[in-house]
């Protein structure tokens, strides 16, 4: 459904610090795992609220067919939608088993949670933002600014969004 642009560009903050929340619960849980002071509900509520966000960007992202129509995608930002199913990489495969282990192990009570490994407690943020970051690059690079919230590129001109795209800036 077309969308006018006073609210893809309000739509665009709440998108925009969705990126960054994904990112400061990595660093957040990075820097508290090993803390033996820290509680492990701590840790898991940091990784839920990563899970919960990265499963957000990958909706919005890589919706296809699009959700309800209340829901924000990224496609909605490009007068033909289709420009960004062509632009946009294809889903990797390790972001569709991070995405069906958040439903199997976090979202949903299932079998497969019931059943899980020590592995499949492990999650790999730097790997999903690194997976993630060419999809979130696409976009900004080909969305028309007028649609961006001002505070969209402002909260992530800084070193938080700058570390999480440090491999396709490099490249």
């Amino acid at each position: 459904m077309k969308k006018d642009i006073k609210t893809l560009v309000k739509a665009s903050r709440t998108v925009g610090q969705q990126i960054i929340n994904l990112r400061a619960y990595a660093e957040s849980h990075e820097a508290l795992k090993d803390n033996p002071n820290i509680h492990a509900v701590i840790t898991n509520a940091l990784i839920l609220s990563f899970a919960v966000h990265f499963r957000n960007l990958y909706d919005f992202l890589f919706s296809n067919p699009p959700n309800p129509k209340d829901d924000v995608l990224a496609e909605q930002f490009f007068d033909n939608p289709t420009t960004w199913h062509e632009l946009r990489p294809e889903v990797s495969q390790s972001l569709r088993t991070h995405r069906n282990r958040l439903n199997k192990h976090l979202a949903h009570i299932t079998y497969a949670r019931v059943n899980q490994t020590s592995a499949d407690l492990f999650w790999d943020f730097q790997s999903v933002m690194e997976d993630l970051s060419p999809a979130i690059k696409l976009f900004i690079e080909n969305v028309e600014p007028s649609k961006l919230h001002p505070d969209f590129l402002e909260e992530l001109d800084n070193k938080v969004w700058k570390s999480m795209f440090r491999k396709t800036i490099e490249s």
